[in-house]
């Protein structure tokens, strides 16, 4: 078994914690039947929208 925790970002609050109290973020899943990615992404406020910072991707194991 493995388990996967993903914190919640700030996407609509002016509050935060530690080093990235200034910054709205949030997390958007792909799922496939294999897979999933979980992708951070950050408000820019020069771009004025939020951008990919960072990826991570999990296989998914099956057990029989």
């Amino acid at each position: 078994h493995r388990l996967i925790i993903a914190s919640a970002g700030t996407a609509t609050s002016n509050r935060g914690r530690g080093s990235h109290a200034e910054t709205n973020f949030f997390n958007l899943f792909t799922i496939r039947p294999d897979h999933f990615i979980i992708e951070e992404r950050r408000y820019n406020a020069e771009a004025r929208c939020f951008i990919k910072h960072g990826t991570a991707r999990f296989e998914r194991f099956f057990e029989e």
